[in-house]
C-alpha cells in the first residue's frame, strides 16, 4: 500500500516540477531511500548514514560550473 502512495506522490512531484527538473534532480534517489527506510526490518541509528552514499557521489555545482 505504501509503495502505491509513494508512486502517486512521486507522479505529482514530476507533474509539478516538470520532466526536466524531475529527471535533472535527485527525486528517484530520494524515492529509493524513502522506500528503503520505510520497508526495512531494522532502522539505521542515523537515517542520514544510508543517504551519505548518494551525497558523496554528487559533484558540487561549483565543480561542475568550472568545467
Amino acid at each position: 500500500m505504501h509503495l502505491q502512495v509513494l508512486d502517486e506522490e512521486m507522479a505529482k512531484l514530476r507533474e509539478q516540477k516538470g520532466d526536466n527538473r524531475y529527471f535533472g534532480g535527485h527525486f528517484e534517489e530520494a524515492r529509493g531511500l524513502f522506500s528503503r527506510f520505510s520497508t526495512s526490518e531494522e532502522l539505521s541509528d542515523f537515517l542520514t548514514v544510508p543517504a551519505y552514499e548518494y551525497v558523496v557521489d554528487i559533484p558540487s555545482q561549483k565543480t561542475q560550473s568550472r568545467m
